[in-house]
């Protein structure tokens, strides 16, 4: 149950909810919903609408003191493209239940007929320092019946640790919150069950007028991590990853053997560029060797030749015809002494 503690956390979450919806407002990227029944509600009216009841369940086992709320739920139609093929459900506080270690809400989405798919819910944290954002995927297909309540199920998600080959919790702005709070560092494991025997009380508990209706059950498909996956990549992933392959316009996840192929074939690569680079340097390495053999022959040629020439026996000319004669009787003298 809700008290003060939880409330003043709502408050919190809501004042930045307020600024989220107001970006999806003046982006125009999706229409706005609100939950369709409340307590209050007495009488529930369809028309060329049907009801969806879903209950969440969100708990951050990876980082337990950074409990992640849900703001809003995002469906769309099969291929859309426009403002009009997206919704956003605003989630309310009635049928929310906030625990210490996470928290679940009750899920009432009105639409028109037709097919769908609930992409994921988007969640904060927020606290005195620190604010962070993830999005639960689901990507589970619906079809809308008119004035036809259908329960869908529950979708329980939990983070934990991230690691390679999966999706990331959350984004990575801001860097510091969003690893403090491990919605970056996280990854989702989510599962989709029939809880309808528990849920059912906890609807007609919060909301009185479900007593009175008529709810048929279609519960959606076991969550497709693979889906998810190259959903995730094809919209903005945070990281490349060599398991994703482009599939015609898509990405996918590769299967295990594609996967052990791939690690095969780079270990194979690896040793083959390790015994080109080895051999790249043996032959620089010889290269440089005859260059200084190259180099000492060179020098050795050079003193050898030096050396022949200082054997060599003076040149001989007009001037030194055979011995030097060393007779200074035969310098002429000047008047002190000095030759002359």
């Amino acid at each position: 149950m809700l008290n003060a503690k939880h409330f003043s956390i709502l408050s919190k979450a809501r004042k930045g909810l307020f600024i989220f919806v107001l970006s999806i407002l003046f982006s125009g990227c999706a229409q706005l919903h609100h939950m369709a029944v409340n307590h209050a509600t007495t009488y529930i009216s369809l028309g060329d609408e049907g009801l969806l009841l879903m209950s969440l369940e969100i708990e951050n086992k990876f980082k337990p003191e950074y409990q992640p709320m849900v703001t809003v739920v995002y469906l769309e139609t099969p291929g859309a493209e426009t403002k009009e093929d997206r919704h956003h459900f605003v989630v309310d506080l009635e049928g929310t239940q906030i625990r210490e270690n996470g928290s679940s809400y009750l899920l009432r989405m009105s639409l028109p007929a037709g097919e769908y798919i609930i992409r994921g819910a988007y969640c904060m944290y927020q606290g005195a320092a620190l604010e962070s954002h993830c999005l639960m995927p689901i990507h589970a297909d619906v079809e809308v019946v008119a004035n036809v309540t259908k329960y869908l199920g529950r979708v329980k998600g939990t983070i934990h640790e991230h690691k390679e080959g999966q999706l990331r919790a959350g984004g990575i702005i801001p860097f510091v919150d969003q690893s403090v709070t491990g919605f970056f560092t996280g990854t989702w494991d989510v599962v989709i069950s029939d809880t309808w025997d528990e849920d059912k009380e906890l609807y007609r508990t919060f909301f009185p007028v479900l007593a009175q209706t008529e709810i048929e059950k279609d519960i959606m498909q076991a969550f497709d991590k693979q889906c998810a996956y190259a959903w995730w990549k094809n919209n903005g992933g945070f990281e490349s990853d060599k398991n994703v392959v482009k599939s015609g316009k898509k990405l996918v996840l590769k299967t295990e053997a594609q996967i052990e192929a791939t690690a095969i074939r780079d270990a194979l690569e690896a040793e083959e560029a390790a015994a080109e680079a080895k051999k790249l340097a043996e032959e620089e390495a010889a290269q440089e060797t005859a260059k200084k053999e190259s180099a000492e022959a060179v020098k050795e040629t050079l003193v050898e030749e030096i050396k022949e020439e200082g054997k060599e026996e003076p040149a001989t000319g007009p001037i030194f015809d055979g011995e030097f004669e060393s007779d200074t009787s035969r310098v002429r003298k000047g008047k002190n002494g000095f030759p002359s």
